[in-house]
């Protein structure tokens, strides 16, 4: 398994949603890249560690009226500090 971990303030990503190709990189990875490697033992992944908390993410990412839940964050693998080491392991193992 290769993992990228971009650690990343969200703040001046344009656009400041989760089709920004910065968050997309993961999907790219694994329906772009992956399948031309044609090997079975080698995954391809990619998270985006928040600079900000998620409530301070909120006040910029996207619509703050009609926020994006903590787990659609973790869907398009955008994580934010304050998680446990262990936990934040968890989710990009």
């Amino acid at each position: 398994m290769l993992t990228f971990v971009d650690p990343k303030g969200l703040a001046m990503l344009r656009p400041n949603n989760f089709s920004n190709p910065k968050i997309q990189l993961y999907q790219t990875l694994q329906t772009e890249i992956a399948p031309r490697l044609n090997n079975s033992y080698i995954t391809l992944d990619a998270f985006v560690i928040s600079a900000e908390s998620y409530t301070q993410t909120m006040k910029y990412f996207a619509d703050p009226q009609n926020p994006f839940t903590p787990d659609e964050f973790t869907e398009n693998h955008v994580l934010f500090p304050g998680i446990s080491a262990g936990v934040l392991l968890e989710q990009i193992i």
